[in-house]
């Protein structure tokens, strides 16, 4: 079965000692493409679940032809919803979050998926972060909050964390001022 759009995973795994902490440098790597169920289900019951990712890996998944950074021209006027796990949840429940925001994306049920341009889970020290990017939206825009909400049911079947809002630039006017949190 073809999906509605094509997808790229993306890798990146933790800094080694050659990068620079100073400097922003492209480490992500692409993985591979997919269209198919088949090869979504292929991929992904190999992949290595968020929860046993080494610190400092991340995985992005986003739509052909996006990169996994904010310069894209597809992420101008846009922004991430995100998750922080802390160090005291169970780990399953980021897999499962991560897990249940994929299947919405590829699947094409996710509320105004159309807007998503990708997600991406990072492994951190003493947390995971979940972050779905978002195209040009307006920050406090009806379509962005429905986006919002989405996230915060998968969230919320898991733990009560909030999630929050941030723009990748000020195209929408005062960027502090349209952060958000639910």
């Amino acid at each position: 079965m073809v999906l509605k759009d094509e997808w790229t995973l993306w890798f990146n795994g933790p800094k080694g000692p050659s990068h620079s902490s100073h400097k922003w440098e492209k480490r992500y790597k692409k993985v591979t493409d997919f269209n198919t169920v088949q090869n979504f289900w292929r991929i992904f019951n190999n992949l290595t679940v968020p929860s046993t990712l080494p610190q400092g890996s991340d995985y992005h998944l986003f739509k052909e032809g996006t990169e996994p950074e904010w310069e894209d021209p597809s992420h101008i006027g846009g922004g991430q919803w995100t998750f922080r796990s802390q160090g005291k949840d169970d780990p399953s429940k980021v897999d499962y979050i991560w897990f249940q925001i994929l299947l919405s994306l590829i699947g094409n049920t996710f509320q105004h998926g159309d807007l998503v341009s990708g997600v991406v889970v990072s492994a951190r020290k003493n947390s995971t972060r979940i972050a779905i990017w978002t195209k040009n939206v307006t920050p406090q825009g009806p379509e962005n909050k429905l986006i919002g909400q989405q996230f915060k049911s998968f969230v919320e079947q898991q733990c009560t964390r909030k999630i929050t809002f941030q723009p990748f630039d000020d195209t929408h006017g005062n960027a502090k001022q349209n952060s958000m949190e639910m």
